[in-house]
């Protein structure tokens, strides 16, 4: 019981879990004190423990590994851990950095779907509500190797967004501008890179201007960019 202790403090208060981490808590009945609670978490690999002195009920706190794969269902959620009047609440030492090796941390890519004019508006769906960091870039715009000039490179912008469960996020991917064909002609422009709610007319998250594309006599300028906050106003532009 001893070795078990030495690997867990006191804690001040509940011990909070959101969305992004895959958790379980398990009562366990008839617990004569803190001590048992520690040993059963200690051999049990648990890493967090409450007590409720008054029905005599310990319960355990599970985190799981999530940081590739989302965990069961049901297992995303937002638990509190000894939030109970007279609750005694004990967590393993390394409870942050366990949790932050395993909070769920899946990274979707979408690249261009096509070339030159066409492509199409790709689709995904949120699976857990949770805060996400959404990143688009826009295309570079095309040179003119003739009068030695280059295309505009694409804007970059990214932003933190609450997003519910079930919600359908529509992305655009520009397409890069095509090279003049000779000395006198232009580069093509670069393509702008959206994300936005819904289907078409949805709203705005954000949007990264491709560079435009390389003249005669002087190269494409870089590409603007823009987030749109839940009320619908700009509230950031750059380069």
């Amino acid at each position: 019981a001893l070795a078990s202790c030495s690997r867990f403090i006191n804690s001040s208060g509940p011990v909070l879990l959101d969305p992004t981490v895959s958790s379980l808590i398990i009562s366990e009945p008839s617990s004569a004190s803190i001590q048992d609670c520690l040993l059963s978490c200690w051999s049990r690999r648990c890493a967090a423990v409450s007590l409720l002195r008054a029905s005599r009920v310990c319960q355990l706190l599970f985190v799981e590994d999530a940081s590739r794969t989302a965990g069961p269902p049901g297992r995303h959620a937002w638990r509190s851990l000894g939030s109970e009047a007279g609750a005694e609440v004990w967590k393993a030492v390394d409870i942050d950095s366990v949790i932050d090796s395993r909070r769920l941390n899946i990274t979707k890519e979408f690249s261009n779907s096509s070339s030159g004019r066409n492509g199409s508006i790709q689709q995904l769906t949120v699976e857990l509500t949770g805060c996400y960091r959404i990143e688009a870039r826009g295309a570079a715009g095309g040179s003119n190797s003739f009068a030695g000039t280059a295309g505009g490179s694409g804007a970059s912008m990214s932003g933190r967004f609450n997003l519910t469960a079930g919600v359908r996020l529509s992305i655009l991917v520009g397409q890069a501008g095509g090279p003049a064909v000779n000395v006198d002609c232009g580069g093509g422009g670069g393509g702008g890179s959206f994300v936005f709610v819904g289907g078409a007319g949805g709203h705005l998250l954000v949007a990264a201007g491709g560079g435009g594309g390389a003249s005669y006599s002087q190269s494409g300028a870089n590409g603007s960019s823009m987030l749109i906050d839940a009320t619908g106003r700009r509230t950031a532009v750059g380069l």
